[in-house]
């Protein structure tokens, strides 16, 4: 056997009833408390174990740290720098450089403001979530809180995100590098804005008049003529004719319109407050039973491809009808075509005064079950039933309670309808003033002197030869006037010696 002396110290066997660590997760939200809470129990686990006495195989003790990672962690070491020299302290280095590097202050100080307490959550837990949160905020090591809070309020609640990703992409980016990068992110938003409103003005492509022989036309650019787009002729809003969109161009730039009196556009244009798009429009009662004529009106107006008839698909007694919504209309209308034969037609007086001022007399009047079958309600509606082969009418009235549509009644003033009372008192005024509303044409007593400037020069016009579809009309009504002694007829002697 060797002598003491020439003993060689052993490693000193580690036994205990205690178990490691369990693995830890490093991948989370949560990772650097989870690896803060690993470390306090290895170090207590050491303690209780052996593993920091004095002798004890430092290999053993690494083979016992690396076993308590756990396969996921010990994969991330082994991604690390790691050699196999290292010991417990520089894989706890290492790991330490992979959870804590990560950490971004700003955004736990986001996290920790951001943690409020859950509707079920008791008041022992939320406190211990914040307790958990504050840890990885380091507020303890700020050495200039006042800097730290300006910067997470800038870097929070800026409104340039570019920015604000630049800035969360460094984890240790203090107050002076925030603001660096939200002043370089503004100044170059600017020079951007400058350089593509330069470049706007491009030159404009002219394509060639005269067709090649292969059949291709050919396009030159001319660069030394730039055109913007207030260059380019469209049709002008205010005189409705084309020209570049410059004011000074504009003819109708400093007149008033004859229409309206107001500067700066004609009469007719679209910004004129009289123009009248509306040809015909006929107007009668709202739909109360004081009158025996119910209107269909229809309101005509100058032609464009967007104005399109309304119509909607009813159930009309089960069976599916395409009517259509005038607003203009005071009842209810259907073919009897399209009434089922078991009802039957109740008499009316009413008549029909269509928009064009024809009447219609009705075979008679029925309430239909209507249902709209995209909202599965059910109406009874009452008709006026014509013999002839119309298109279905729902009135104003019926299609407002029907709901398909809506008038803003608060919007104008609304005008009130002639009725039964009010013919009352004109035949009243008719009556009392009779004489003033006689056919006849009256005179005033004496004789009209009309008063001419001395210096005014007789100015003659020159007949104009009336239309052919008036010409009747204009003749009728001259003899009329001739009649009343309004006008006297001339003769007078033509050039050819006839006298007309």
């Amino acid at each position: 056997m060797p002598a003491d002396g020439d003993a060689q110290a052993r490693p000193v066997p580690v036994r205990t009833n205690h178990k490691p660590p369990t693995s830890v997760d490093i991948s989370g939200d949560d990772k650097v408390a989870k690896w803060k809470a690993h470390k306090l129990r290895w170090e207590q686990y050491s303690k209780i174990s052996g593993l920091n006495a004095e002798g004890v195989d430092p290999e053993t003790k690494k083979a016992e740290f690396l076993y308590s990672l756990g396969t996921d962690t010990m994969m991330v070491y082994q991604n690390l720098d790691c050699k196999p020299a290292d010991t417990i302290e520089d894989i706890i280095k290492l790991i330490d450089g992979y959870v804590l590097g990560e950490t971004h202050l700003a955004m736990e100080h986001f996290k920790f403001n951001k943690c409020v307490q859950g509707p079920k959550q008791s008041f022992d837990d939320w406190l211990r979530e914040i307790r958990e949160r504050v840890k990885t905020c380091h507020f303890n090591d700020i050495e200039n809180v006042e800097n730290t809070m300006i910067r997470n309020k800038i870097i929070f609640d800026i409104h340039d995100k570019d920015a604000q990703r630049k800035m969360l992409e460094e984890r240790d980016a203090d107050l002076k590098r925030v603001i660096d990068i939200a002043r370089s992110c503004e100044s170059a938003s600017q020079h951007l804005k400058t350089m593509r409103g330069t470049s706007e003005e491009v030159s404009k492509v002219y394509a060639s008049s005269k067709k090649q022989s292969q059949g291709k036309r050919s396009y030159s650019s001319r660069p030394e003529k730039h055109t913007t787009s207030s260059d380019i002729p469209l049709k002008c809003k205010f005189c409705k004719k084309k020209h570049p969109m410059k004011k000074e161009l504009c003819p109708a730039w400093g007149h008033s319109c004859n229409a309206c009196h107001k500067k700066n556009h004609f009469k007719g244009s679209e910004v004129c407050g009289k123009t009248k798009k509306i040809h015909a429009v006929d107007y009668e009662s709202d739909g109360y039973d004081t009158t025996d004529e119910e209107v269909i009106s229809m309101v005509k107006t100058a032609p464009s491809i967007h104005e399109k008839a309304v119509y909607c698909e009813m159930l009309v007694e089960d069976t599916p009808v395409k009517l259509q919504i005038d607003c203009g209309a005071t009842a209810n209308m259907i073919p009897n075509s399209l009434v089922p034969s078991p009802i039957a037609l109740k008499p009316t007086d009413k008549t029909l005064k269509m928009w064009n001022n024809t009447t219609i007399t009705p075979l008679g009047e029925c309430v239909l079950k209507v249902k709209n079958p995209a909202t599965r309600k059910k109406y009874n509606v009452l008709f006026i039933v014509v013999e002839e082969n119309l298109t279905p009418l729902i009135s104003r009235s019926a299609a407002e309670k029907m709901q398909l549509i809506t008038i803003n009644y608060e919007q104008f003033v609304n005008v009130n309808a002639v009725t039964q009372d009010t013919d009352a008192e004109v035949q009243q005024i008719l009556a009392e003033y009779s004489d003033v509303f006689e056919e006849t044409v009256g005179c005033f007593p004496g004789t009209v002197h009309l008063t001419l400037k001395p210096d005014a020069q007789p100015v003659v016009c020159g007949l104009r030869k009336p239309s052919i579809s008036t010409k009747g009309q204009l003749i009728d009504t001259l003899k009329e006037m001739c009649e009343q002694g309004i006008i006297e007829r001339h003769l007078m002697k033509n050039r050819n010696g006839s006298v007309s």
